[in-house]
């Protein structure tokens, strides 16, 4: 196989060895250990990325602490992440499109993992060219966040001026991107967030805000078009009442134990609830590239963590406080 590669300054070719954040057991943050693994080496169809930063998503650590082990099962070493960005230094023989030195973002699966490594392939038909004007931090705070928004807005398609949308959660990842997104195609956006996350939200595009700290969420008289649940705290059977007609409920799976629940209740509602499960998409992730640089939408990150604090990054998402993404350099 033919494999060009890249032996000039800090776009090196790696070592048989790498750095990576590794956890060999399920457990709390504390397994997550920085440590040496084998290097990756790229199938025909696949590029090689030198990563420069990887960001924090809830499945990571819900993978890491075994509330996914029925589809995980027991395989160890693990590396978190689906999120990157950094350069491409080797190019598989077919794959085509992307040259060595190219800077490049990516989503991979998050039950694979692997981005809070030095160096993780990615099939070329996941890669992306990083947007210009972005640091890799900002890239790599943009994918599973940025898909996720972008695919719970398209689940109504109907959403456009006379839209209203509520987003709880709206201060966290996939809830910052979703104001974001939703403002730009000119519905109403009331968001759910503390009063401390006032000004981003309506900086972000929000019109109206609700402190959840001070009144339910769904106290209000208000029909809603699109209900996004971000954050997995609100139940069809209450959020109904305030659907507007032919309004949607959508929400992210939080718990895994309720998987069959919420699976039976799309079917059994008139697909009023719908469940998002984000995949990689290279042509979502293309359309959500050249939004950032038009300047449409931006990342928002909270807190940048070296590879060796990824233990506290993980923490740190784990407390729910997160202003938009938490990601790790490399």
């Amino acid at each position: 196989m033919k494999v060009q590669s890249l032996n000039e300054q800090s776009h090196m070719v790696p070592d048989d060895v790498m750095k990576a954040a590794v956890y060999r057991r399920y457990g709390s943050a504390e397994v997550l250990k920085v440590d040496e693994l084998p290097s990756p080496k790229p199938d025909p169809i696949e590029v090689l990325v030198r990563v420069r930063a990887a960001s924090v998503n809830p499945i990571d650590w819900k993978i890491r602490r075994g509330d996914l082990k029925f589809l995980t099962r027991r395989q160890f070493p693990r590396v978190p992440g689906a999120d990157l960005s950094g350069e491409v230094v080797e190019c598989g023989s077919a794959a085509v499109g992307f040259e060595v030195g190219d800077e490049v973002f990516a989503m991979v699966s998050p039950l694979e993992g692997g981005c809070f490594a030095e160096y993780r392939t990615v099939p070329v038909n996941l890669l992306v060219r990083k947007p210009d004007g972005l640091s890799h931090s900002q890239a790599a705070a943009v994918p599973l966040a940025a898909l996720t928004a972008q695919r719970a807005l398209a689940l109504k398609p109907d959403l456009g001026p006379a839209s209203t949308v509520l987003i709880n959660g709206a201060s966290g990842g996939v809830g910052t991107f979703a104001v974001q997104l939703a403002h730009r195609i000119g519905s109403m956006v009331v968001a759910v967030s503390s009063e401390r996350n006032r000004d981003l939200v309506r900086e972000l595009g929000a019109g109206e805000v609700i402190d959840y700290t001070r009144e339910p969420v769904l106290s209000r008289v208000d029909r809603y078009d699109l209900i996004l649940d971000a954050v997995g705290s609100l139940r069809y059977r209450v959020a109904r009442p305030c659907l507007a007609p032919g309004g949607v409920f959508v929400t992210l799976l939080q718990e895994p134990r309720k998987y069959l629940e919420r699976i039976a209740a799309v079917f059994s509602r008139a697909r009023r609830m719908r469940i998002i499960i984000v995949e990689p998409s290279r042509e979502g992730l293309e359309q959500l590239g050249a939004q950032l640089e038009r300047g449409e939408i931006r990342p928002v990150v909270d807190t940048v963590y070296p590879l060796e604090q990824s233990a506290a990054a993980h923490q740190h998402s784990e407390s729910g406080r997160a202003r938009g993404k938490i990601v790790v350099e490399l």
